[in-house]
């Protein structure tokens, strides 16, 4: 888990460094909606791991770690 979300950390530092605010833009909003839909599928199931995960990646994509 923990490995998954420094991947994505990592992803939006590339895109900082290497791309347009348009393009960094598209992809939080993309990182966000997908957390989103991990997050709506993790409280189904009742996965508390995957939950906490897909809280995690949300506060990243809206920059708020």
């Amino acid at each position: 888990t923990r490995a998954r979300l420094e991947y994505h950390r990592s992803h939006l530092r590339y895109y900082r460094k290497h791309n347009a605010l348009w393009t960094r833009l598209a992809l939080r909003s993309l990182l966000a909606a997908a957390a989103l839909l991990g997050l709506a599928r993790a409280v189904a199931t009742g996965d508390r791991d995957e939950r906490r995960h897909q809280t995690a990646v949300l506060r990243l994509a809206l920059g708020l770690d």
